[in-house]
């Protein structure tokens, strides 16, 4: 985890799957106040209880801007990626290893009028971050967005 800071208060953080065949970083407000990057209030991961986060175990956060606030390290290029129901979603997974490192939510279905998709970065996969200590923000997914899916 690289703790410095922008003029935006973001930090980068490295990520990457259990193998490391895909590496990461990204940038966002702090997950933790730090005396380095204060923030009123650290940044809440997604808790979906949607079926795909529900059954990889995602904790996403969001960098504002996947151009400038993700940076791909290693492994982009090979990712396999699965979608199912609407097609809004990409559960994007190691092939080798099989760790869910990001969701691609298409712009319509995470509805917050800009066009664009959004990309979730999974906490787990974050280096150095102890994920029982996250405090996090609950999501309805199951029941808020479209089409039910039982798999």
């Amino acid at each position: 985890m690289d703790t410095s800071t922008s003029n935006d208060n973001k930090v980068w953080y490295d990520a990457n799957c259990h193998c490391r065949a895909v590496q990461l970083r990204f940038r966002v407000t702090p997950l933790f106040p730090t005396d380095t990057a204060p923030s009123p209030e650290p940044l809440k991961p997604f808790n979906c209880n949607c079926s795909i986060c529900t059954k990889n175990g995602y904790l996403n956060v969001y960098p504002k801007d996947a151009d400038t606030d993700i940076e791909w390290i290693k492994g982009q290029d090979s990712i396999s990626e699965y979608r199912w129901g609407t097609k809004e979603v990409g559960h994007k997974f190691c092939p080798i290893c099989g760790s869910s490192i990001v969701l691609i939510v298409g712009a319509a279905m995470w509805g917050d009028g800009s066009g664009t998709s959004k990309v979730g970065v999974n906490a787990r996969m974050i280096k150095g971050v102890d994920v029982d200590k996250l405090t996090v923000l609950k999501k309805n997914g199951k029941d808020d967005w479209g089409e039910k899916y039982d798999p």
